[in-house]
């Protein structure tokens, strides 16, 4: 049968999260989008934020724009820009307010696609 765009089922995936006890991450997919739920976030570091990557087989991971805070009990929600076709991995690190280029902070979070 033919397929069509945005028939793919929708499914989540929970994310390996490292040094936040108790915290929980999943990527929630739709078709081609992807959208992170966190619960029991502790605070980034003063002054840093945490940053969405997106990782493809073989390369470097790439940055997003998706920078978010917990609120107060630690509940997060990013939507990932861009399309999961090809994406091994969505990971998340906290980063310097406004973002980094390439990741230079803890690891917290990473969802295995693949």
């Amino acid at each position: 049968g033919a397929s069509q765009l945005g028939d793919e089922p929708e499914r989540t995936v929970s994310a390996q999260v490292s040094g936040a006890p108790g915290a929980t991450v999943s990527l929630e997919l739709s078709g081609r989008e992807g959208r992170l739920m966190a619960r029991g976030l502790p605070a980034p570091p003063r002054g840093r934020v945490y940053q969405v990557w997106l990782k493809r087989d073989g390369h470097a991971p790439e940055p997003t724009a998706a920078l978010f805070m917990p609120s107060r009990d630690g509940a997060a929600t990013a939507s990932v820009p861009g399309t999961m076709e090809g994406i091994d991995q969505v990971m998340v690190t906290d980063e310097p307010d406004g973002g980094s280029p390439q990741p230079t902070g803890n690891l917290l979070a990473v969802a295995d696609l693949s």
